[in-house]
């Protein structure tokens, strides 16, 4: 049996270096089975992840952490992982729902800004 991750994140894009390739897509290529669930992107499998879309109309950060993250979480329960990573702040504030969880800060790029 393969351990299935997930992967689940309102605010980044899907195919975000630091989270499609360097984790996503490398535990695909180790026999993993890997979702990510994102917002408002293309559902579909590239390089043996599994990209799970959600609709999400909301605008501004609150509106994105309490209905984005609730559709999420829902999608999440339904894919029923053994391991779910979290990869923003947003996700993290309901992380009771899923267990085990695993907390992800993808490292700066060049245009994010370090305060």
């Amino acid at each position: 049996m393969k351990n299935k991750i997930c992967h689940i994140t309102t605010v980044h894009h899907a195919k975000d270096t630091r989270i499609f390739q360097k984790e996503c897509v490398s535990l695909a290529k180790h026999g993993f089975e890997t979702h990510l669930i994102v917002a408002n992107q293309k559902s579909e499998i590239d390089q043996g992840v599994q990209i799970h879309n959600i609709i999400s109309t909301t605008s501004g950060r609150l509106q994105r952490m309490r209905k984005t993250t609730q559709i999420a979480l829902k999608k999440a329960l339904e894919i029923d992982a053994d391991i779910y990573c979290l990869l923003n702040s947003d996700v993290e504030v309901t992380d009771n729902w899923l267990q085990p969880v695993s907390y992800t800060h993808p490292e700066p790029t060049r245009r994010t800004p370090i305060s």
